[in-house]
């Protein structure tokens, strides 16, 4: 290396001190005349001209055979690090901090992002997370190609709510949906009910307060451990005939006995008139 920077320092030095010596020779030379002083003006302009191809007065220009102007060693002497080591409390900042050009190790970068990880931020641009985003030991964010999920973990409840009321208006978990307040459907349209049940199969064993739809469109509801079909009179039909009482229909069977009754009555009577 040493002799490496002496090869390279004669071969940037040799040739302006050649021109030097060779002016000192002509200034030494008793024999002065126009060519000799036309010989010294061309040598120094040679010595200008040199320099102008060696000297460089950037940090960015590169080459073997150039060498920094005075300026830019003064560049560097100002933008220098000090080699100093900053400390945690020094990286670990809230509030910008003058420029003193200390030197951020990998322990302290590891200690900061450790650090930077129990503060509340606030973020202003847009983060893409490519896995799940994770929630402590309860829940997660995550998606697909199609669809955004909000997952509670198995055995958790996810909840769904607006600060200020005194409870959750939604609440997920394996045992179904539940929502606590009012719900609220939107007006129907010429073209959109407010509200469709589709056809499905009637549960086996009828639950209180259930509404349901048969596979053919009829709809049931459940009230005192009773499955009724909902019809569009004010009387109701049950599903299995011999399950509770069938009050209305046993009404209507008398009323339809009696009524079969006071015909006959009154055709016998027409009969014997004649």
């Amino acid at each position: 290396m040493l002799e490496f920077g002496k090869a390279y320092a004669e071969g940037l030095i040799l040739p302006i001190q050649n021109q030097i010596d060779g002016i000192n020779t002509l200034l030494a030379s008793d024999n002065i005349n126009l060519d000799t002083i036309q010989e010294i003006v061309d040598a120094i302009e040679n010595v200008e001209s040199y320099l102008a191809t060696i000297l460089v007065n950037d940090l960015t220009t590169g080459g073997v055979t150039k060498a920094l102007t005075a300026e830019m060693g003064k560049v560097l002497q100002n933008t220098k690090l000090t080699g100093t080591i900053a400390t945690d409390g020094e990286t670990q900042i809230t509030a910008a901090a003058p420029e003193d050009n200390k030197v951020v190790s990998r322990s302290k970068l590891f200690n900061w992002w450790a650090w930077i990880k129990t503060q509340s931020q606030m973020i202003s641009g847009n983060w893409r997370f490519d896995g799940s985003l994770n929630f402590g030991f309860s829940g997660y964010f995550t998606s697909d190609s199609l669809r955004f999920y909000i997952r509670a973990l198995t055995g958790k409840r996810l909840y769904l709510g607006v600060e200020g009321l005194g409870s959750d208006s939604i609440l997920i978990d394996s045992s179904g949906v539940q929502i606590v307040h009012k719900v609220t459907l939107p007006t129907g349209t010429a073209t959109t009910p407010p509200l469709i049940l589709p056809n499905g199969v009637l549960t086996t064993t009828p639950q209180n307060g259930a509404i349901e739809r048969d596979s053919n469109g009829i709809l049931w509801e459940t009230h005192n451990g009773i499955r009724s079909q909902i019809v569009a009179t004010r009387f109701s039909k049950n599903v299995d005939p011999g399950a509770g009482s069938n009050f209305f229909l046993n009404i209507i069977a008398i009323w339809e006995i009696l009524f079969q009754q006071e015909l006959l009555e009154d055709l016998a009577k027409f009969i014997l008139q004649a």
